[in-house]
């Protein structure tokens, strides 16, 4: 089963755009992108780690890193910010 997202809030736009954010269950989400990697954890453990840019990319916009989760992460009911 998926985690299913209830906050996420973009912390930091570029170089690396990241995101926080809490589970329905209270679990603590953090997802970065930089160097082209996108990684998604789980109270610290990580989920998902994803080759979807170039070596200097880190720039991604909330609705892009929420394309590329929905395989590991439920947002159907997430409050989104930034």
């Amino acid at each position: 089963m998926k985690p299913k997202v209830k906050t996420i809030i973009m912390t930091c736009s570029i170089s690396p755009s990241q995101w926080v954010g809490k589970t329905e269950n209270g679990s603590d989400l953090y997802i970065r992108y930089r160097w082209g990697g996108l990684s998604v954890d789980v109270n610290d453990i990580e989920i998902l780690y994803a080759d979807c840019g170039h070596g200097y990319d880190g720039e991604m916009t909330t609705a892009r890193m929420m394309g590329l989760t929905k395989d590991v992460l439920d947002w159907s009911e997430a409050e989104v910010e930034g």
